[in-house]
């Protein structure tokens, strides 16, 4: 568009597609889920001729919509370019209720669309068109475009113009990823890049792969758009569809929001993977012949000419292995040169343009209104829309399944020891936190009758020395799951008790929900599951439930015993959340001498230990495991880190923390108190769980006997 607002087409320029508007109207689409009905969809046909489409072009191969349900008896939102929603009156409230429709039904693009990055649509209301433009953050809306005055009309046709003749990428669809209809799968590029010492990045051929296998779907209209598919790189023949058995890669599509500078995107789950990878798999020199064997180090040259991988056994298959990814390249045809794809490329210049009008809204002093309401109301709308999101895609192995397909609570609990036991070995050897440990979050892989737990999804991750300072700006985690630190999102350093904690949480869900349709309750309690009040629309309010729950030994048990007890393993798992809870922290600790709180604490979990190794010990397994009542002396036995030690000594001294506890924390606040001690709390929580673990393991191995 030059200056002047006229729109010149140089002659070279032709229409790439047609718009077509649907036969049918207020009609109900196929892939829909919900009963709603659409006005008017457009699907964008490729013009056949011999006009030759360029690389971008969804023509270029059977790939984008299939327009041909435009004109079949059924619509299909899959088959749409955009959707328009259409009133009778101008009224302003008939324009609200259009685009509360638009908005709806354009969810629905998203979900079955799994190349689509932005969407289209139109609102039409008397002689009044609207067009809106859908991005992660934000709906933009164009100015109201009278087709009653000529004006008008010149305008909503230029509009149609654009969408005819623009490149597909700025209608929203993705020229990395390809539907191939003759191979009934899709295409997916994962970009690849080198990075040397000094953190610049050498952009490398994308690896290719097919899928025809969704995880997950994008089903809402705004937020990180998360993708993810089974895939393979093998690419299919013809007349060969893709099976299960056949993929081997999980790919991950998302729009995270980051920094726009890629040294400073703090939660890259691409970097973080790729330390682990690096840390835990190190590239050791091949041995020769006659050579010894190489010791195994993290500081290992890398400059070897043979080299081999080993992997570090204490996580092995526990957590996802980067295979390829990065930040998605697409060609833009006026510069020729690969863009990053984020938000501020859709919008062009319009972050630019609004950083002055969001930086006066924030410019008074507070506590004085020096601009309108309805000023501040357009600032803080201009300061979602401004929130920075990249586009991102990785390729991962293994590939895991969802707990709800685990056989048995016992098995889970074989499955939780290894997702700690490998969220442990990250955060010693390559000082990457978590930092959201959910449901959803811990998956397994089954060999025959074997599971191993497997911890999935770093988007929230954050390097060990990236914690002090930058913890505290934003809430992470799932609600149900989230620590009473993230929830108050206090000045309390984020620690791997957090994370812990966030298990805690999870297993008595499943105690109290089953983790599957399987072990869910059969009966309800007359009153609603105290569990329900870690879940309300106030995070604050959460945190208090929770505080008190966790605090308080009769509390916490008031959760427990609403636990599923017809669910096999019941009382196994009820047993280890109380030592779990006892473990992370006891609210009857009162002011004393530094390390109080963790002596205390831990000597709890220690006598449970103690019992345990007895138990493991007897041939009736964890059937005899109880709850201890009674904490040990000074003169009982000490505990080493291996089991119990065979001389008797007194209880030492715990010295100064080996993390330092930060100064702005409630000092007389049990849960930042223990801060300091978190290394040791949190390897006293994983020996508790892995001795579960081994005992269940135990008594199947029996039982299979």
């Amino acid at each position: 568009e030059s200056h002047s607002g006229q729109t010149r087409l140089s002659s070279s320029i032709s229409a790439k597609r047609l718009l077509i508007p649907s036969e049918r109207t207020d009609t109900n689409c196929g892939d829909a889920d919900d009963d709603s009905r659409i006005d008017i969809g457009i699907a964008a046909k490729e013009v056949l001729g011999p006009v030759k489409p360029d690389k971008h072009s969804l023509a270029s191969d059977d790939v984008g919509t299939q327009t041909d349900g435009v004109k079949a008896s059924q619509i299909w939102y899959k088959d749409l370019f955009a959707v328009i929603e259409v009133k009778c009156s101008e009224a302003e409230a008939e324009f609200n209720n259009a685009y509360a429709q638009l908005f709806m039904y354009t969810r629905n693009i998203y979900a079955t669309q799994h190349n689509r990055r932005y969407a289209w649509g139109l609102v039409i209301c008397g002689t009044k068109v609207v067009a809106c433009k859908f991005g992660p953050n934000y709906v933009l809306a164009s100015k109201r475009m009278d087709v009653a005055s000529a004006e008008g009309r010149s305008r909503f046709i230029q509009f149609l113009v654009y969408w005819s003749y623009c490149e597909d990428h700025r209608l929203g669809y993705d020229p990395t990823m390809r539907r191939i209809g003759g191979l009934r799968c899709w295409e997916i590029k994962v970009p690849t890049y080198t990075e040397d010492g000094n953190d610049n990045i050498t952009h490398q051929m994308p690896k290719i792969y097919y899928s025809n296998h969704m995880v997950t779907v994008s089903e809402r209209l705004f937020g990180r758009h998360t993708r993810c598919f089974l895939a393979t790189p093998n690419k299919p023949s013809i007349g060969k569809e893709l099976e299960y058995k056949d993929y081997s890669i999980f790919i991950k599509d998302a729009w995270p929001e980051a920094d726009i500078v890629r040294k400073k995107d703090h939660r890259d789950e691409v970097r973080h993977l790729r330390t682990i990878r690096e840390k835990l798999e190190p590239r050791m020199p091949e041995p020769g012949p006659n050579s010894e064997p190489p010791v195994l180090s993290d500081t290992t040259a890398q400059s070897n000419d043979r080299m081999v991988v080993e992997e570090s056994p204490s996580a092995k298959g526990m957590y996802p292995r980067y295979e390829a990814g990065g930040r998605v390249l697409i060609e833009h045809a006026d510069s020729g040169e690969p863009m990053e794809d984020t938000t501020k490329q859709i919008l062009a210049q319009i972050p630019d343009k609004i950083g002055a009008a969001i930086e006066l809204g924030k410019a008074s002093p507070k506590g004085k209104k020096v601009k309108s309401g309805k000023q501040y109301a357009e600032a803080d709308k201009l300061e979602q829309m401004r929130h920075f999101r990249v586009h991102k895609r990785i390729a991962m192995t293994p590939i895991g399944l969802p707990i709800k397909e685990l056989h048995s609570l016992h098995e889970l609990l074989i499955v939780v020891a290894d997702v700690m036991k490998c969220h442990n070995t990250i955060y010693k050897r390559c000082k990457i936190l978590h930092r959201d440990i959910s449901l959803n979050n811990i998956m397994f892989r089954r060999a025959g009758d074997r599971v191993t737990g497997l911890l999935i999804d770093f988007d929230h991750a954050k390097n060990e020395g990236e914690q002090h300072g930058v913890t505290h700006d934003m809430r992470t985690g799932t609600l149900p799951f989230m620590s009473i630190n993230n929830l108050e999102n206090n000045s309390t350093d984020r620690t791997t008790l957090d994370d812990w904690e966030s298990l805690i949480y999870i297993l008595c869900w499943i105690g109290t929900y089953g983790f599957n349709s399987k072990t869910k309750p059969t009966h309800f309690p007359s009153t609603p599951f105290n569990i329900r009040q870690w879940v309300t629309d106030n995070m604050q309010l959460n945190a208090v439930h929770k505080r008190r729950d966790m605090e308080d030994q009769k509390q916490f048990s008031q959760i427990t015993k609403q636990f599923n007890k017809d669910l096999p393993g019941c009382d196994l798992l009820t047993r280890l959340v109380h030592i779990l809870r006892k473990t992370l922290v006891n609210s009857e600790v009162e002011d004393a001498p530094q390390g109080t709180m963790f002596i205390d604490t831990t000597y709890e979990s220690l006598e449970s230990l103690i019992e345990l190794h007895k138990i493991m010990q007897s041939p009736t397994g964890y059937d005899n495991l109880t709850t201890p009542t009674k904490r040990p002396s000074s003169k009982q036995p000490a505990l080493t880190r291996g089991g119990v030690s065979t001389g008797a000594a007194p209880i030492p001294s715990v010295g100064p923390a080996k993390t330092t506890v930060n100064t702005d924390s409630d000092t007389n606040d049990p849960i930042a108190k223990r801060v300091g001690y978190a290394s040791l709390i949190s390897e006293e929580l994983l020996e508790v769980v892995e001795i579960f673990s081994h005992l269940v393991k135990k008594a199947i191995a029996a039982h299979a006997a």
